[in-house]
Parts: C-alpha cells; sequence; structure tokens
C-alpha cells in the first residue's frame, strides 16, 4: 500500500503540478487548471472510495508487508523514539543547509518577483517583514507548517492531513443516491466525524489564505497552469493514489515521518520515484518538462 500508494500520488504531483493540499491553495490564489485537478481528486476519491473493500482484500491485504509489518521506525530498529527522532532531525536540517548552498531557495522564486525580493523586507533578519514579502524561506514556513501539528494534536487528537478532506466530499455527494448504501467505507467519511471533517475547515482556511496573499502581492491569477487534462488526470491519480497509500504528502510527509510511521518512510521516497520517474520520462519523450515558469 504505502509503496505503491506514494508512487502513484508522486505520479500525479507531477503530472498536475501540485499535491492535495497544495491544489487547493493554488485555487485559493485563481491558479490556471487547479479546478480541474480538485475535479479529478473528488473522481479519484469517488472510484476508490466505491471499491475499498475490493481493493483491500485483492491488493492491500495480499501485498507483501516488508519494514511495515512493525508499525513505527523505533520498534525496527531498537532504538528508541527520542534518540532517532533527534538523529533523523539532525540530518534533516543538515541536509537542508545542504540544499540551500546548491540552490538558494530565491533563485526558485518566478522572475516577476525578483524586484519585490530584493527589498529589505524580504531579507532574513530584523528586517524581515512576512505581510510585505511575496515569498518566505522554506526553512521558516516549514517550522509554521510543522508547529500546526500542536494544534491539530491538542484541539482534535489527530495529525495533519489533506486527502481526507477529498473523500469526505465525495462520500457526502452520494448521500441522496442509493451507491453510498451497503458501501462501509463511504458511509465512514459521509457521517459526521470531527477528526476526519475538520480537514474541511483546515483546506478551507488554506483556500482563503492562499487568496488572500495572492490579493496582497497582486499575484491572483498569475502563475500558470498545466492544461486542463493534464490537471483532471493528475488530481485523479493523486487521490485516488493518497487513498491507496493511507496517506498524502501532509500524512505521510509531515505527520506519518514525524511520528516515525514505518510506512510513511516507505510512502515518501516513493513519492519521490514517481515524480522522478515521470518527469525524466516526459523530458526524455516530449521534451520542455523543466522550462522556467513563463513571466
Amino acid at each position: 500500500g504505502p509503496a505503491l500508494g506514494g508512487f502513484g500520488l508522486g505520479v500525479g504531483m507531477a503530472i498536475s503540478g501540485a499535491c492535495p493540499g497544495m491544489v487547493l491553495a493554488a485555487w485559493g490564489a485563481d491558479t490556471p487548471d487547479c479546478t480541474y485537478t480538485i475535479f479529478g481528486g473528488l473522481l479519484g476519491a469517488l472510484v476508490y472510495g466505491m471499491n475499498a473493500e475490493l481493493i483491500q482484500r485483492k491488493i492491500l491485504d495480499r501485498g507483501p508487508k516488508g519494514p511495515c509489518s512493525k508499525e513505527y521506525a523505533d520498534e525496527v530498529v531498537g532504538i528508541s523514539y527520542s534518540k532517532l527522532a533527534t538523529g533523523l532531525g539532525i540530518v534533516c536540517l543538515l541536509g537542508c543547509v545542504v540544499l540551500e548552498q546548491l540552490v538558494p531557495w530565491k533563485e526558485e522564486v518566478p522572475s516577476r518577483l525578483s524586484e519585490a525580493m530584493n527589498r529589505p523586507s524580504c531579507k532574513l533578519g530584523l528586517s524581515f517583514d512576512p505581510w510585505e514579502c511575496p515569498a518566505w524561506p522554506p526553512s521558516l514556513a516549514g517550522c509554521l507548517v510543522g508547529s500546526l501539528q500542536f494544534i491539530a494534536v491538542l484541539a482534535m487528537e489527530t495529525l495533519l492531513g489533506s486527502a481526507t478532506a477529498f473523500q469526505v466530499c465525495s462520500s457526502c455527494l452520494l448521500l441522496p443516491t442509493k451507491l453510498i448504501e451497503g458501501n462501509a467505507y463511504l458511509k465512514a467519511f459521509a457521517t459526521p466525524n470531527p477528526q476526519a471533517w475538520w480537514q474541511l475547515f483546515y483546506v478551507g482556511l488554506a483556500v482563503v489564505a492562499a487568496q488572500q496573499s495572492a490579493k496582497a502581492d497582486g499575484e491572483v491569477g498569475a502563475s500558470h497552469g498545466v492544461g486542463p487534462l493534464a490537471a483532471f488526470l493528475g488530481g485523479f491519480v493523486l487521490i485516488f493514489a493518497s487513498r491507496l497509500g493511507g496517506g498524502c504528502t501532509s500524512g505521510h510527509g509531515l505527520s506519518g515521518c514525524a511520528i516515525l510511521l514505518v510506512q510513511s518512510w516507505v510512502a515518501v521516497p516513493a513519492m519521490f520515484a514517481g515524480g522522478i520517474a515521470v518527469a525524466v520520462a516526459w523530458q526524455m519523450g516530449v521534451g520542455g518538462f523543466f522550462q522556467p515558469e513563463v513571466v
């Protein structure tokens, strides 16, 4: 599940140019074609939900468990959570430092924002103004996103995730029909449950915040899309794969990896593998995949 779903999620992200959470922020910023990605995602969740029992029986229950036979990484390696988490955290931080030296984050900001990025308000330090700067350092943004785990755990007794919101919405769309009858999977998500439904509020705020930020920076609709077909297909694949893998980029990458969930440490590398495979294949077969954003 985690390996196959993670790989598929990476494929879907490469095709659509978004992940389950990011596409909602893109929607708020009026990025072209992201509405198709959302519709594709809803269809992907719907198709998975209607076949969840069959998929569980024919694929997930039969697949090799590998390291996922144990739930947490500290159980696998026999090291306490605190020591293993600290060590992995240090490795991740060192990796971020190396990446920043090799590819400075400001070089990846669209050239149309270069003038604004040279303002004193965008220089990291005492003069940094998050309200005036159109792009934040990834290290700062990452820390802020990670800190949301405290709110999720304390308020809802759960961790961050985004793909479940698609499953909730698609399941609720079937309530007026008979298709949901006899389907325990869809019924579970269509039944009000704070630990699942809270994601609707979470992703809704992401849409609103992205819209307000884009308005403040004059960036509404400024980014380019991937085209309706790629957006829809990518959306379908990334949400279907998220359900298959038991989590999305947030659920596995932010939450599962943080608590050393083995399946998350399997899923995340698989996501990169899927995304890289599509990017390389596209570049070799069609060309232009890595072209810079049109200004």
